[in-house]
């Protein structure tokens, strides 16, 4: 039996009203937590779905996950070896790239560490990294699975 979204999409897509890729999207993330606790907001998503479709997203998700590791162990590395503009500069990257993929935990905690370095308060750095570490855990669970269902 489907459920009332699934049928609400699928009528919503044949009279144009979105594309099927939103539907997928919006049918995934209908049972998810309120904005404040999302990993990801899904009004970012949904708008580079209607910008590109499906092909766009999967894209910007394959850079991101590729880019964001790579950036977040610049940032352990300078905070390891006390070299803040490292971390100032991984923090900076990392934010554009989470805002531009709607991942705005992760931008608001970039943002955070990339002031808080700028200005030398690093007493406060270590834990603000352990927490953009565990956020990015979340963001790219969604973002793997958004990846799989949307279609090209």
């Amino acid at each position: 039996m489907l459920t009332y979204s699934i049928v609400l999409s699928s009528i919503l897509v044949r009279r144009g009203v979105f594309s099927a890729v939103e539907a997928v999207y919006i049918n995934r993330t209908k049972n998810m937590k309120t904005d404040e606790e999302q990993s990801l907001d899904d009004k970012t998503v949904s708008r580079l779905c209607k910008i590109g479709g499906g092909k766009l997203l999967k894209e910007m998700i394959a850079l991101f996950l590729d880019h964001a590791p790579k950036k977040l162990s610049v940032i352990s590395e300078g905070a390891a070896t006390s070299d803040w503009k490292m971390v100032e500069k991984g923090a900076h990257s990392l934010k554009s790239s989470a805002a531009n993929l709607g991942a705005m935990k992760m931008h608001r905690i970039s943002e955070s560490l990339e002031q808080l370095s700028t200005e030398g308060k690093t007493d406060s750095l270590r834990p603000l990294i352990q927490e953009l570490e565990s956020e990015f855990i979340h963001v790219r669970e969604r973002l793997l699975v958004i990846s799989k269902e949307v279609s090209e």
